[in-house]
């Protein structure tokens, strides 16, 4: 009888242990798991571009800020023949490129996170500085271009190297560029054909020239040629552009 009883307390013991080993081992699969994920634990910054409101609130986009020249805070941006608004198709795309880099593992902040006819911004200045604000591992910024109808494609925008300001991200910013480009191209996407090699080197631009981390512009197709046009405005060219930088973003970064 006291062995029975002996055995039966075992058994009691296990089974109230039970629980405990089994939530432990769930804890342990789930951190496992989030920890696999090929983008855990890094923070990526995107820049979509100009707000829809930029249009009617003309003084403000007009104010002049210091990045290395002064410009204008910010500008209206483009649109299609038709009037569908690259600010528009930016946040679009962005907000896909983000869904898909939380779904890796990634912390994805964002230099607007509304598209909203009222609201004006972010000055140039300030989307510069705002990677690393956030100690982002780099920054994408989203546009379309409004180049003359003929021409078509995408084309990558890196820093120049300027002493003060590019100098300490120009090298890593050039190899995200070309990592960008190549992604693109990997995604089903075409070069430009009125930017040689579908990539260009500018030193005017403050969301590039404030940038301490490593940082791109995106122009990702044409709005006033009607074949980029069709595509910008469709979800699934949308998402077809999202994929595409994504992928550059992990060529970038070997994940």
């Amino acid at each position: 009888m006291k062995l029975l009883r002996s055995a039966a307390l075992v058994v009691a013991l296990v089974a109230l242990a039970a629980p405990s080993v089994q939530s432990q081992a769930r804890a342990t699969s789930s951190t496992v798991g989030s920890q696999s994920l090929p983008l855990s634990g890094l923070t990526i910054a995107i820049d979509p571009g100009h707000q829809l409101g930029n249009s009617t609130h003309t003084r403000q986009i007009a104010r002049l800020v210091w990045v290395g020249s002064y410009k204008a805070c910010n500008t209206t941006g483009t649109s299609t023949n038709s009037g569908y608004p690259e600010a528009t198709f930016t946040f679009d795309v962005a907000r896909r490129v983000k869904n898909d880099l939380e779904r890796l593992g990634a912390r994805v902040v964002m230099t607007r996170t509304t598209n909203s006819s009222s609201a004006w911004g972010p000055c140039v200045d300030y989307r510069g500085r705002f990677g690393k604000s956030q100690h982002a591992a780099l920054k994408v910024s989203i546009h379309g271009d409004g180049a003359p109808a003929s021409g078509r494609g995408f084309h990558v925008i890196r820093p120049a190297y300027f002493r003060g300001y590019t100098d300490d991200i120009y090298k890593s910013s050039s190899a995200l560029a070309t990592a960008m480009k190549t992604g693109l191209i990997r995604g089903g996407l075409k070069p430009s054909t009125y930017i040689t090699g579908g990539m260009s080197v500018r030193k005017d631009l403050g969301t590039l020239n404030m940038s301490d981390i490593p940082t791109v512009m995106t122009e990702l197709g044409n709005m006033r040629n009607a074949s980029d046009a069709s595509m910008m405005k469709s979800r699934s060219g949308r998402q077809k552009y999202a994929a595409a930088i994504e992928r550059g973003i992990r060529l970038y970064l070997g994940r």
